[in-house]
């Protein structure tokens, strides 16, 4: 019996021993005696992963790089008894030091919400046809988007924006953050085409926590598909977890941890895990901080408190499939998603 998990968070995810003994119904000491000797085999869209093993074989530590298409945004991980691929751990004999709290690193984030079906304008099997928000010159919309600890750099934050014509007039929208106009008149455009626009924001403009994106147009009518952002986010852990770059910085410190029990993964290789040792934690504004020495440039980590780590959507067994039995018979299939 095989282990279906499905993730959605892109994090560091931990999963029990005892949790995985209980879905397949094994003795809990022999799932752990697994994770001890590394038998368990993780897999991902056909690829195997690596993992992590707890300090007391309690658990295993996966990385999931998220995932999303047209149809979904889980990625499915599979677990199931053979050998697996444990990496060793990355060790820095130069003793971390805490970093400035001004340091930050470029966060790439999509907004996007599927609220308007625009068949009518997709042409290929592979468009999406789930726009975010509408707009004509009697409609515009505001819609909340969450962000994590945006910093007011003089730097501007990079945008990119998919737009659709959705009637055979002139187009002049126009977007907005918390109020202020981002955009320019490049955007503009006519007929039942796409647009996509790039250019830049004030990361002023930025709030931490819950921000008021408005598409509006003077002319014509169009949907707002998608919206990607590249801002400097500060080095501080949300709900206890933080993924991150390197931001090209000597030292690096996440602050916001409630506890000082804080585990740290390179990450650079999504399916190759690393645990990151010399780590340096300690008391900082009401929480704690955690640094540690980066192992070059380019580096991605997932770090998360003890207990904090991302939780799978789903953990169920799943029974060998018998689809390939040359006992099958059936005049069609039916798929459906």
């Amino acid at each position: 019996t095989r282990v279906k998990i499905e993730a959605v968070e892109k994090g560091l995810y931990g999963l029990s021993a005892d949790a995985v003994a209980a879905v397949i119904g094994m003795d809990p000491a022999e799932a752990r005696r697994r994770v001890a000797e590394h038998e368990w085999r993780l897999t991902s869209q056909g690829q195997r992963c690596g993992w992590l093993p707890g300090v007391t074989h309690e658990a295993i530590y996966f990385y999931n790089p998220g995932y999303v298409d047209l149809y979904t945004d889980r990625n499915v991980f599979w677990l199931e008894p053979g050998r697996g691929i444990v990496s060793p751990p990355i060790e820095s004999s130069t003793p971390p030091g805490a970093a400035d709290a001004g340091d930050t690193f470029t966060e790439c984030i999509r907004l996007e919400k599927g609220r308007w079906m625009a068949q009518a304008l997709i042409r290929t099997p592979d468009e999406d046809l789930w726009m975010w928000l509408y707009a004509n010159p009697s409609l515009a919309p505001v819609d909340p988007v969450a962000l994590a600890s945006p910093s007011a750099l003089p730097a501007p934050a990079a945008v990119t924006a998919r737009v659709l014509g959705a009637s055979s007039a002139a187009h002049v929208p126009t977007l907005r953050m918390n109020g202020t106009v981002f955009s320019d008149g490049s955007l503009s455009f006519t007929g039942l085409a796409e647009k996509i626009w790039s250019g830049s924001l004030d990361p002023a403009l930025l709030l931490d926590g819950t921000n008021q994106v408005q598409f509006s147009t003077t002319s014509g009518s169009v949907y707002l598909d998608w919206i990607d952002l590249a801002y400097p986010r500060r080095y501080e852990a949300r709900d206890g977890r933080l993924v991150c770059l390197d931001g090209g910085h000597t030292s690096l410190t996440v602050r916001g941890f409630a506890s000082a029990a804080v585990r740290v993964a390179d990450v650079t290789d999504p399916l190759r895990p690393r645990w990151v040792t010399n780590l340096l934690a300690a008391a900082d504004a009401g929480g704690f901080a955690v640094s540690w020495v980066p192992a070059g440039a380019g580096r991605r980590y997932a770090a998360a408190a003890e207990g904090q780590e991302c939780a799978p959507w789903t953990v169920r067994p799943r029974p060998p499939s018998a689809l390939r039995s040359v006992t099958n018979a059936a005049d069609y299939i039916v798929v459906t998603v």
